[in-house]
This record gives C-alpha cells, sequence and structure tokens, in this order.
C-alpha cells in the first residue's frame, strides 16, 4: 500500500511486515540505516518491507509557529524513499486527529491492525502519540504483548569526532544555518537540495541573472555565494546537473540568484521545467558550530 491513511485498512490479505518509521525529513543517512535495516530484517523473517512516514511534518500541526523548514518536499521524500529498494511506503495523513491520538491506539491500530507489523525498527531517541508520550520502552512493552519485535538504532555520525554526534535533520539544519554544505551533505549522503517553484522573468534555469523561486517552507542554506548544480527535478543537482554561482540574498527570502553558469555542461533544464538546486559547497562566509539534536525527526 502507498496510501495516505491506513488507520482504517483491513490486514485480511496483508503479508506480516518489518516497519521503519519516521518524519524521514531530508532522507539522511541516518534514516536510510533504518530502512535498510527493516529490509533485512524483512527479508530474514519472509516478510515485506515497510516505511512508514506522514505526509507533513507533525510540528506544522501541534506547534506551527515554530515549526521547522523542511529539507525535502514531500514528493521529494518519497522519491528517495522509493528509490531505497524498501517494498512499500506508507504515507499517514497527520492532522490533528492524528495528534491527538494516543501511543498505544497508534501502536494497535497503525502498526499491528494495518501493517501486520512483525518487527518494527526506528531511531534510539523516537516519539510518538499525544504530547509524544510513547517511547522506544513502551513499543517494547506492546510489542511483546502483541507479537513484534523492536530494534532501535543509534543514529550516530561515526566520521565526527568521538562518533557521538547524531546524524538528525536539526542538526542538518544547523549545518546550513551556517552555511557549512559541504558538511550537511555529507550527512545528507548528497547535496541539500532545493526544489525550485518558479524562475522569475520565464528565463532558464541557468541563465546569468535568473532568480529562482523556492517554495517558503524549504529551507535554504544562510545567506552568501555556493557552487551549485541544477538539474531537472528528481535527477538529483549533482552528476547530470549544470554547474553553476549562485547567490541567497538576504534581502529576499526563498530567492536563489544565479551569477554565472559553466559552458559544456549536460542539458540545462528548460523554463517551467521543474528543477532542484543542489549546494556543492560555500564560496564566501561560514558560520562555525552546530549542536545536536533528535535523529527520529
Amino acid at each position: 500500500m502507498d496510501g495516505i491513511d491506513v488507520s482504517g485498512a483491513s490486514t485480511h490479505a496483508r503479508r506480516s511486515s518489518a516497519v521503519a518509521i519516521g518524519n524521514f525529513d531530508g532522507v539522511h543517512v541516518g534514516h536510510r540505516m533504518l530502512v535498510e535495516r527493516a529490509i533485512a530484517v524483512a527479508r530474514e523473517r519472509g516478510a515485506r518491507s515497510v516505511v512508514l512516514t506522514f505526509d507533513r511534518h507533525p510540528a506544522t500541526v501541534v506547534r506551527p509557529e515554530s515549526a521547522p523548514k523542511l529539507l525535502t518536499s514531500v514528493a521529494r521524500k518519497l522519491e528517495l524513499l522509493r528509490a531505497s529498494g524498501v517494498d512499500e511506503v506508507v504515507v499517514l495523513r497527520f492532522d490533528e486527529e492524528r495528534a491527538a491520538e494516543t501511543a498505544e491506539d497508534f501502536v494497535a491500530t497503525v502498526l499491528v491492525g494495518a501493517l501486520a507489523a512483525r518487527a518494527v525498527v526506528v531511531g534510539a531517541s523516537f516519539r510518538f502519540g499525544n504530547r509524544q508520550r510513547g517511547d522506544v520502552a513502551l513499543l517494547e512493552q506492546m510489542g511483546g504483548e502483541l507479537g513484534f519485535s523492536v530494534e532501535r538504532l543509534d543514529l550516530v555520525d561515526v566520521e565526527a569526532g568521538d562518533g557521538t554526534l547524531p546524524v538528525s535533520s536539526s542538526r542538518i539544519r544547523l549545518l546550513l544555518g551556517d552555511g557549512r554544505v559541504e558538511e550537511a551533505a555529507r550527512l545528507l549522503g548528497r547535496p541539500h537540495e532545493v526544489e525550485v517553484e518558479a524562475v522569475a522573468g520565464g528565463g532558464s534555469a541557468v541563465e546569468p541573472g535568473a532568480e529562482l523561486l523556492v517554495p517558503a517552507e524549504l529551507l535554504l542554506p544562510r545567506p552568501g555565494r555556493y557552487a551549485v548544480g541544477i538539474a531537472p527535478a528528481g535527477a538529483t543537482a549533482t552528476p547530470a546537473a549544470v554547474r553553476a554561482i549562485a547567490r541567497v540574498p538576504a534581502e529576499r527570502p526563498s530567492t536563489v540568484v544565479v551569477e554565472s553558469a559553466a559552458d559544456g555542461e549536460p542539458r540545462a533544464p528548460g523554463a517551467g521545467e521543474r528543477v532542484v538546486v543542489g549546494f556543492i559547497a560555500v564560496l564566501d562566509g561560514s558560520g562555525t558550530g552546530a549542536s545536536s539534536d533528535d535523529s527520529s525527526r
């Protein structure tokens, strides 16, 4: 099933599953660890592998005034998850009713009732249910009662210092806020990309002077000049991209201004074509330090 809401689904014809759960914003290397482990467990048990995620960031419902900007649009998140090799990506609608659901009801109706979960894979700091009262300990308790196992993965950055820093969407946002796009790319496993909503003036996305308008909910790196790749949406902004130098102007939020583009590169996206901009390297000024946060968000 690749749906919008599975809370009322029947299990009569559904194989048991190994489920990786999370918001998966950015689909970073830690998220991919969860998905890969769910796939491996599913194969061991003859089950289907499932990624369970949400149709929006839960914070937009429970605390909209402080909801973070997104690393990926929902459409791009689903593209990346579907490309992971998982059998199914299930998308839950996260609305006020879902936010009010108790952790116990979520386990009973969604994990067991709709997905026939026999194994659940989550990050060590995963929280769920009304007021985030559910945690890994509750999952383990209910798994013992309802017949599923729980695997908790510590999603840490093995290349950073003593390997205790988390790989998390929150940490990546902080790195991007400091302009540290190369470090963010290491945690994402690819350059940070934003989809372009429109090209002001209707020209090509790679013409010098082009102003690329980015959806307001997506996160841009801090204002500055960057080496970028520009490619058709879904193609990634790395090997198949036109290389360019672009600026994120402080005075115009949600805008990327192209300063110059290389000659002889692969085909440039045309006017009106959906494109992504990938941030490869910072060319002037970057900040310092980034703190850690929950890897399950």
